[in-house]
């Protein structure tokens, strides 16, 4: 898959050089552990690829590629998974990847010819999706309820109980709990 989109020319591979040695054309140097890198070189670009292993799948977890495009209003094309249609419904670009590498590849290239033929609407996409990722997923909103409820949770320990709290213990063996 990774080698047809490498012939293709559509590629920018950024990653460890002996991982990614043999599509010299596509590869693009290691990228820093700084937190804004990845961010800024997919806003550099203007659209990524995200695709998830089975255990994203089995697990219901996404992609981090997902959060690291919509962050940088990059167009994302991404293969079906809940949390994605969930959260970002219509403002990516779905590929199906049922059909293999071949054919998933003829579908990503199909949607990157679609961005070059459509920018204002690919724009107008990442737009939506950076939206959603900064109204709803960024670390600030996630975090916005933390004091609300630290102060909630210090108000109801300053209470006195109506009854002792009990602390439940696990202990492995055969039952004998003594």
């Amino acid at each position: 898959l990774v080698g047809k989109l490498a012939e293709a020319g559509v590629l920018a591979l950024h990653g460890t050089q002996e991982r990614w040695s043999h599509l010299l054309d596509a590869y693009q140097g290691a990228l820093p552990f700084d937190g804004r890198a990845v961010i800024e070189t997919a806003h550099h670009w203007g659209m990524g690829l995200c695709l998830h292993l089975p255990q994203h799948r089995a697990y219901g977890v996404p992609n981090m590629r997902v959060f690291e495009l919509a962050a940088a209003g990059a167009v994302i094309i991404a293969d079906r998974h809940p949390f994605i249609e969930r959260w970002f419904d219509d403002t990516v670009l779905y590929v199906d990847t049922n059909g293999g590498e071949e054919e998933t590849a003829a579908r990503i290239l199909e949607r990157v010819a679609w961005v070059h033929a459509h920018p204002a609407e690919a724009r107008a996409m990442a737009a939506a999706a950076q939206s959603i990722f900064n109204r709803h997923l960024c670390l600030e909103a996630l975090l916005e309820p933390l004091p609300d409820l630290l102060t909630e949770l210090a108000r109801r320990r300053s209470r006195p109980r109506s009854r002792p709290a009990h602390v439940g213990v696990l202990l492995p063996g055969s039952g004998d709990l003594d």
